[in-house]
């Protein structure tokens, strides 16, 4: 696993705690969207050069794509002792404070803040393909 600088990991934990949230918010109201999308009597999309839902249906598409493929990362980190898996999950997925996730996962504090810094250079190893945190 590489190890990244303290710059980078706040990038990271900038994208999961800002970006990543308001992706889950968009990627949550991509189903209601469709029947506000334009079309013209056919069913073919209409010619508007300008059409607002139509962006904003394709915003809410990428959303959905990026929040599936975080929630993957996930799926695919370890969580072994050190529970990395459900230490970001608590956090970006949940919501929860650090001291809830602390009680939940039973590590004591020094533990936990050391294991989570290590869940988040494992979690941007394993997404790096998709996103680079570095400038």
């Amino acid at each position: 696993m590489e190890e990244f600088d303290k710059e980078t990991l706040n990038r990271a934990k900038k994208y999961l705690a800002d970006d990543y949230q308001r992706m889950q918010q968009k990627a949550a109201l991509y189903k209601v969207l469709p029947a506000a999308v334009s079309f013209d009597g056919d069913g073919i999309r209409s010619g508007s050069i300008d059409n607002k839902m139509d962006e904003r249906f394709a915003d809410y598409v990428a959303s959905k794509t990026f929040v599936e493929a975080i929630d993957l990362v996930f799926e695919a980190m370890t969580n072994d002792a050190r529970r990395h898996k459900d230490i970001l999950i608590d956090v970006y997925q949940k919501h929860l404070q650090d001291w809830q996730v602390m009680e939940r996962v039973d590590q004591s504090k020094s533990s936990y803040y050391r294991n989570k810094k290590s869940a988040l250079v494992e979690f941007m190893d394993l997404y790096r393909p998709i996103k680079t945190f570095e400038d």
